[in-house]
């Protein structure tokens, strides 16, 4: 609770004041100082109690616990729940998110004997099995459109080297080996291909940083939300940059574009210069 209000800069609810995510208090149409009433059903069968509270302030963490979240003051709260004093649960915010399980049991085996815990791979482990095999798709899609851009490479390469016969054929007649022909196309087919791929990892990282305030630019203009908590679990698109990936998808380009530049480079070498500049 404490890093949600910082978040946010507000201050822990007293007795009587009840902190709204901005989701619950634009259903229930309230602003900060205006009252809601919480009914909560009592241990009698059919009645409920009626516990009035202030508004004192509206948050939002952007997660689906904005449609039912709200906070208020811990001595009220027990007191609601008929264990005065009392805390029935707690939560803990770990920097090693894939140690969370590990912790849980070590603090566990401080608490005395029937206490249990569950961690965001209990609460969340399908959805991220779910990003990780996506993760892994686009990563085979990326693959393959870099496979296809390479065949544009063989392509280009290719019409090259027909329209440049008689010229690859006057440069045979000059001394230059097969060889230096080989070279010499290689070397503009890995030109291409690293303007391209530097050109392609700019964008991305310039997109990497952009990408969520233009979806919010777009969502004010269009007036319309792109996610909804109440389908997804965040309203914000997420972006780890990875300069591992990075590397890895622009070493991989690299490399299928020098090798999709060696048929064309072969293919020149072979140019007869009898036979193309025999009606010369």
């Amino acid at each position: 609770m404490g890093s949600v209000l910082d978040n946010y800069h507000l201050s822990v609810p007293t007795v009587g004041q009840l902190l709204l995510s901005e989701v619950l208090a634009e259903f229930l149409n309230v602003e900060v100082n205006q009252s809601v009433s919480v009914i909560i059903p009592s241990g009698s069968e059919g009645s409920t109690t009626v516990h009035p509270f202030t508004v004192s302030g509206i948050f939002a963490t952007h997660t689906e616990l904005d449609q039912s979240l709200a906070i208020a003051s811990l001595e009220q709260v027990a007191q609601i729940a008929g264990t005065p004093g009392q805390v029935l649960g707690f939560r803990l915010q770990v920097e090693d998110q894939f140690n969370a399980r590990n912790i849980g049991f070590d603090v566990i085996k401080q608490l005395p004997f029937g206490y249990g815990f569950r961690d965001w791979f209990q609460t969340h482990g399908n959805l991220y099995q779910a990003i990780q095999l996506s993760r892994n798709l686009v990563g085979l899609l990326i693959f393959l459109i870099v496979a296809i851009a390479a065949f544009n490479v063989i392509s280009m390469l290719m019409m090259s080297v027909m329209n440049k016969r008689k010229d690859i054929a006057i440069l045979q007649t000059l001394g230059l080996s097969q060889g230096s022909i080989v070279r010499l196309f290689l070397m503009q087919g890995s030109m291409i291909g690293f303007f391209g791929i530097s050109i392609g990892v700019i964008l991305g990282i310039v997109g990497c940083y952009w990408i969520a305030d233009l979806i919010g630019w777009l969502e004010s203009l269009l007036g319309m939300t792109f996610l909804d908590t109440s389908i997804y679990p965040i309203d914000y698109i997420p972006v780890d940059l990875r300069w591992g990936d990075v590397t890895t998808i622009a070493t991989v380009a690299l490399i299928l574009n020098v090798l999709a530049t060696i048929y064309p480079a072969l293919r020149a070498s072979r140019t007869v210069p009898a036979e193309e500049l025999r009606y010369e």
